[in-house]
């Protein structure tokens, strides 16, 4: 059920919405270690840090999920809860200065490729692009195609989600 059709639904009475606990569905943003930008570990704490997963979670998707800390989410039979101060919370101040500290003091610019192949990607991709803004990361949307066998295809460019092996930042 889209978000935003949850409290439509759930002021029928002949429904039931369960949404407790939280279904196991994760947004993943992958980032390219074979481009410099995406090797640098400093640059990939700050983008982790510039993220408003709160923000997401109660805009974009009406507190119908909660944020993800971890790569599993709490309906995943792989959870396990992470202690708070183990994860990366919003602070777009300590991103900006460990931006600068990797060497762009003047913020960086990325690319983020997303399809509206899948439900809520392009809302969830706009959404992350405005909240890591104020940490001085300049993000391009670029959507990408599918060729038929349900393969993305994106041409290779940095921070390019189908290529080699990459991982979670």
């Amino acid at each position: 059920v889209p978000p935003d059709s949850v409290a439509t639904i759930q002021a029928n009475p002949k429904y039931f919405v369960a949404l407790d606990p939280a279904a196991p569905h994760t947004w993943i943003w992958r980032v390219n270690f074979k481009n410099e930008d995406g090797a640098n570990k400093k640059v990939r704490q700050a983008m982790a840090l510039a993220i408003d997963r709160d923000r997401m979670v109660k805009d974009l998707l009406r507190n119908t999920a909660e944020p993800a800390m971890q790569f599993w989410s709490p309906g995943n039979v792989a959870y396990r809860p992470v202690p708070k101060d183990m994860t990366y919370g919003y602070d777009p101040e300590r991103a900006k200065k460990l931006l600068a500290e990797a060497g762009y003091p003047n913020g960086i610019d990325i690319e983020l490729y997303t399809s509206d192949v899948f439900g809520g990607m392009v809302d969830m991709a706009t959404v992350f692009a405005a909240s890591v803004a104020p940490a001085g990361i300049r993000v391009k949307l670029n959507d990408f195609n599918f060729d038929g066998t349900g393969v993305p295809f994106v041409p290779s460019k940095p921070f390019n989600p189908t290529r080699n092996r990459q991982s979670l930042f």
